[in-house]
């Protein structure tokens, strides 16, 4: 009941506004739901970035295969020879590979009808399989080459190539029948070749097969397998050659160039010439002249000591009654006390120097007592 109505004294009862509330398992479905969509999400992307790294880091093989099973009626040759260059990018897995074939067929001992293919294709070859099962009629005549290059670029370790190759060959007769180096009996072998071939019997020399230095890499590993089983007619030659190299480049990070920032030109200001002030010219003035008093040197005079002349005076007695006349008698010169001035003086027989003594005593005395006789007249008064 709104409260203006409300009878007095009676409250109006709170009206409460319910909200409906989801059920518990329903927001669980919709949290499981959400997570569930999230983690198809995050796979589906790296099932698609990892399959763009595979794609991209493995180069498609390819195999050559060629000379197989040919020839074989008596007095027919096969030369066969198969050139590769392959060039990987270990960092990247892009490759590539240009193969030439040669194929000659005809009567043994000729230069017989030959055809020449070259193919390039973003392929890497790894395996090569030729005249095997071939040039078996009797003179046959089998001479077949492989040789393959792989120029790496990137890390790889290269190690030198395996070999297995003539193996059972040479037999049915005749002395020296295999010339082969190196002789070789390893299972998987890099470069496999001449094994079971030549045993028709024949000259000396007729198994004559060769790898020069190979190398095997890490990064791509590349199979010989040629001249197997052939050239088993009596009289028949097998002559055949196999070899891998392997070139491997560092990548070299480049080094980045450092940006140098224009160096700015400092502004000279003008520098003010100075204006030279005249200089004055000196007047001469005259010295005035200080006189200069000599310097009188004292010079004592030497007195010449002179002896007074006595003059003999002979007095005249006037006779005077009771009166005695003194007689004088004349007084003895005497010298100054010394040769030089301020000599000592004559010494007489008296020290005046108590008679000093005491003057100076009365005279202190006595103004000792004018002093004290002045201050009791003026106490009096």
């Amino acid at each position: 009941m709104p409260n203006h109505l409300a009878s007095p004294g009676s409250a109006a009862p709170a009206t409460r506004i319910t909200r409906p509330r989801r059920p518990l398992r329903a927001r669980l479905v919709a949290a499981g739901g959400a997570a569930l969509i999230a983690l198809v999400a995050v796979v589906g992307i790296g099932v698609g970035v990892g399959s763009s790294l595979d794609s991209a880091s493995a180069a498609t093989a390819t195999a050559i295969q060629q000379c197989d099973g040919i020839s074989n009626v008596g007095g027919e040759q096969v030369t066969c020879s198969v050139t590769v260059v392959n060039n990987l990018d270990v960092a990247t897995g892009v490759g590539s590979s240009t193969v030439t074939t040669v194929v000659c067929v005809g009567a043994a001992n000729t230069a017989g009808t030959c055809t020449t293919d070259v193919q390039s294709a973003q392929t890497i070859v790894t395996s090569v399989d030729q005249c095997n099962g071939s040039g078996n009629g009797g003179g046959g005549e089998v001479a077949c080459t492989v040789d393959v290059t792989n120029n790496i670029t990137g890390t790889s370790t290269t190690t030198p190539a395996t070999v297995n190759q003539c193996i059972a060959a040479g037999q049915g007769g005749g002395a020296n029948a295999v010339n082969c180096s190196p002789v070789g009996s390893t299972t998987n072998a890099d470069i496999t070749q001449c094994n079971q071939s030549g045993n028709g019997g024949g000259g000396a020399g007729r198994v004559t097969c060769t790898v020069p230095t190979s190398t095997t890499s890490t990064a791509l590993a590349v199979q010989v397998d040629q001249c197997i089983g052939s050239g088993n007619g009596g009289g028949a030659t097998v002559t055949c050659s196999a070899r891998i190299r392997n070139f491997v480049t560092a990548v070299v990070t480049p080094t980045a160039t450092p940006t140098v920032a224009p160096t700015t030109s400092p502004t000279v200001a003008p520098t003010t010439s100075p204006t030279d002030a005249p200089t004055p010219t000196p007047t001469a003035t005259a010295p005035t002249p200080t006189p200069t008093a000599p310097t009188p040197t004292a010079t004592a005079p030497t007195p010449t000591a002179t002896a007074p002349t006595p003059s003999a005076t002979t007095g005249t007695p006037t006779p005077t009654a009771g009166t005695p006349t003194a007689t004088r008698t004349p007084g003895t010169p005497f010298g100054p006390g010394g040769t030089t001035p301020g000599g000592n003086l004559p010494v007489t027989g008296y020290d005046p120097t108590p008679t000093i003594g005491w003057g100076l005593a009365a005279l202190v005395l006595g103004a000792l007592g004018l002093g004290i006789h002045a201050r009791r007249k003026t106490a009096k008064a």
